[in-house]
């Protein structure tokens, strides 16, 4: 199930699934928690949950089988380009066929996720590379540097930064295919628990009027760092052998 919301009339989120859903509706209860001086209570947990909380915040949402109707991730896409689905990574040459623009770019162990849209004129071709090929250590290492940016953001002691760990960032581009902003997925090693906590910023912008939307300084170029990473990544660059793109594994 996709789950569309919309916010006075206006598109504001796409999620995938069940979870994702849930996991926006978090970050809009923390920010409404942090905006209003209210100590946030436990977790929503459940879609039930999440849609009470977001109907009282006046969000309207839409419910959308997945084989009825494919959409565009967060609206990602200028409005007046035409998109394709497209899940590739042996027959698709992003460099023959157009520009590539990073969507989603997450690295964890040997395992890489890369999400992208490529530009060839006035088409828009989304694909996908989830890969098991090791990546070099530049690339994991870039995604780190915005260890200190997760705690200015997520307002964390600087203590954590020696327990946090980033998986991947998701990237939001204006009508210009020009850089907008970003979300950062994070994990922080816990002491007194087996499994991690994992969580997300709120998406910040690389230009705005208003400072408490601006991603901290700095933060952009780290950004671009990864981007390049991960452009090697697609053309071949993993940790243990030079790949063309277009090899079948």
């Amino acid at each position: 199930m996709i789950y569309n919301l919309f916010k006075n009339g206006k598109h504001s989120a796409t999620c995938k699934n069940s979870r994702e859903f849930v996991d926006k509706a978090n970050m809009i209860y923390n920010v409404y928690c942090q905006t209003n001086g209210i100590e946030m209570k436990e977790k929503l947990r459940s879609v039930k949950g999440a849609e009470s909380f977001l109907k009282s915040q006046d969000y309207d949402i839409e419910k959308v089988k997945e084989n009825e109707k494919k959409l565009d991730e967060d609206r990602d896409f200028p409005a007046n380009q035409e998109s394709t689905q497209v899940k590739s990574n042996n027959e698709f040459n992003p460099d023959r066929n157009g520009e590539v623009y990073f969507t989603k770019i997450k690295v964890k162990g040997v395992s890489v996720d890369l999400e992208y849209s490529v530009v060839k004129g006035d088409d828009v071709i989304k694909s996908t590379l989830p890969k098991d090929d090791e990546p070099k250590e530049e690339f994991a290492r870039a995604l780190q540097q915005l260890i200190s940016d997760v705690v200015a953001i997520g307002e964390c002691p600087k203590k954590w930064e020696k327990d946090l760990e980033v998986l991947g960032i998701s990237l939001k581009y204006c009508n210009n295919w020009t850089l907008k902003g970003l979300t950062i997925s994070v994990l922080r090693r816990l002491e007194n628990s087996r499994s991690p906590m994992s969580f997300s910023t709120p998406f910040k912008v690389f230009e705005d009027t208003n400072d408490k939307n601006l991603a901290p300084y700095g933060c952009k170029e780290k950004v671009e760092k990864i981007i390049e990473e991960a452009h090697k990544y697609l053309k071949g660059e993993r940790k243990n052998r030079q790949r063309k793109l277009g090899e079948v594994s």
